[in-house]
């Protein structure tokens, strides 16, 4: 029993000094200087795993392979998408920019477009991705439509296609660049040149084939007619005058204004005038009672009844009322009661029964830096050259391309379509609807711009009216074409390829 005793305490005696053993054994493994040291050497492992992260996000490979977007069963590389996105800030601001100068286009350059409003619900940030988007979708769905049925570029894209992609390899050629990386600092990080001649040739495949479903659309005379009938206020012109006298709160500079004393002033103004020339005489002079250099700003011409419900409905009303006639001279109350108008309709509300003409044409510019005699004389030599060539019109449309210094029309070959009298200044306008002019007439002619090399094309077989309601029911019906086809093309964004778009400021 002693013995049995004995063995007991001793196995007592071993297990306490093995779990003494194993404490401390656990007290040198998680003592708090190896736990620091485990701690920093993790910190610094997600430290290296952050930076190689951000490095391969930062990268153009990344922006080849991370998609942005979805588009149907496309996937929009980050790169694609970022091009697109710094493609509509520019061609916006440029636009505004010219429109109404640079410092009143509403962006700041030195801040981020995320942190600008573009209106009460969206950032120029968000305006400018939602353009991207939008615009790679049509792409994308028409082009890939086009590729369904078939159907290639025109001989004319294709070559516009080839020059393009010459000029980016001569540039990059100049530069001592590989393509793909003046290409990438030419349209951004990831973009490559087969990337470039990928978008490039599906953009010009869907307008391309956008033309060609456009075109594809036909209609007769009585569903013209029809459609006009339905929808004569979008298509009818007149051209009018107009004086507003208003009712006005006193100011320092002036007396108050009754509505009563307005309606009188604009009755004074009225009593008298039985013809055009009264008319403006009178608008004249009233502007000089403000301002010694003002002049006749009355009157509007060739316009359309929803421009003039733009300045106010009663006014719409008045002057597109069919019983209007020639030189009526009217009181009309401004809709929102706070003055009075007096109107007159120089030609009344009518559909446009002429036809218009396609022409071309080649400017040579006079300027401060080239006299009349000089543009005169490089305008004959490009003229004879024309006439001792082909002198057909696809040489003078090339001729065109290469001397015109019209930047309206000098990559089409000088073209203008459907120009309609009064479009284009006078002496212009004269040479191509008062001369009885046909196909392949040819002159030369002197604007305020410089010397005009004409083409006349032809003249098209629709009145003016019927081709304003055939373009629109051809947009009519090729919007509901692509409405349909969109349901194929939904956009679907990935937030991580977005993020990785340039941004343009900021």
């Amino acid at each position: 029993m002693a013995d049995s005793g004995n063995k007991i305490e001793q196995r007592k005696q071993e297990a306490y000094k093995l779990k003494k053993r194993n404490q401390k054994r656990a007290n040198r493994k998680f003592r708090p200087s190896a736990l620091k040291k485990l701690i920093a050497i993790i910190c610094a492992v997600v430290i290296v795993l952050v930076g190689c992260c951000a490095a391969f996000l930062n990268s153009g490979f990344a922006r080849r392979i991370i998609p942005a977007a979805k588009i149907g069963s496309e996937k929009i590389s980050a790169a694609e998408y970022s091009y697109y996105y710094n493609s509509s800030f520019t061609s916006y601001y440029q636009t505004m920019a010219s429109y109404f100068g640079e410092q009143y286009v509403g962006i700041d350059m030195t801040k981020s477009l995320k942190d600008q409003a573009y209106d009460e619900d969206l950032s120029y940030a968000d305006y400018f991705s939602n353009d991207a988007l939008t615009s790679l979708q049509f792409v994308t769905a028409v082009s890939s439509e086009a590729k369904k049925a078939g159907f290639t570029l025109s001989a004319e894209e294709q070559e516009r296609f080839d020059s393009q992609v010459a000029d980016v390899t001569k540039a990059a050629e100049d530069a001592g660049m590989s393509i793909d990386k003046y290409v990438a600092q030419l349209c951004g990080k990831g973009y490559t040149m087969d990337m470039y001649k990928n978008i490039l040739h599906n953009e010009l495949l869907a307008y391309d084939y956008r033309a060609e479903k456009e075109a594809s659309f036909t209609y007769d005379a009585s569903a013209l007619e029809t459609y006009y009938q339905e929808h004569k206020d979008d298509f009818d012109k007149a051209d009018y005058r107009y004086v507003l006298f208003s009712a006005q709160e006193a100011t320092e500079d002036q007396e108050a204004v009754t509505l009563e004393e307005a309606k009188a002033q604009a009755e004074a103004f009225m009593d008298g005038i039985t013809n055009e020339v009264q008319y403006s005489a009178k608008a004249e002079a009233k502007a000089k009672e403000t301002d010694e250099n003002g002049t006749d700003t009355s009157k509007r011409t060739n316009v359309t009844k929803s421009s003039v419900d733009s300045i106010d409905a009663n006014l719409g009303s008045w002057v597109f009322d069919a019983a209007r006639g020639v030189e009526e001279v009217g009181l009309v109350e401004r809709a929102d009661g706070t003055g009075y108008y007096v109107a007159m309709v120089v030609t009344p509300a009518h559909r446009e029964e002429y036809h218009t003409a396609n022409v071309r044409h080649i400017l040579i510019n006079v300027n401060d830096n080239v006299t009349e005699d000089e543009a005169r004389s490089k305008a004959e030599e490009i003229y004879e050259e024309w006439k001792n060539g082909e002198a057909t019109e696809e040489s003078f449309a090339a001729l065109a391309n290469e001397h015109s210094e019209d930047t309206g029309s000098n990559t089409n070959g000088g073209s203008y379509e459907n120009v309609y009298p009064g479009e284009m200044v006078t002496a212009f306008d004269q040479w191509v609807f008062y001369a009885g002019h046909k196909a392949g007439d040819t002159a030369l002619i002197e604007t305020e711009y410089g010397y005009h090399i004409m083409y006349y094309v032809s003249e098209n077989e629709n009145e003016k009216w019927a081709e304003d309601v055939e373009s629109t029911l051809r947009s009519e019906d090729y919007n509901a074409w692509y409405d349909d086809i969109l349901v194929n093309y939904q956009i679907k964004p990935n937030w991580l390829g977005m993020k990785l778009r340039k941004e343009p400021i900021g």
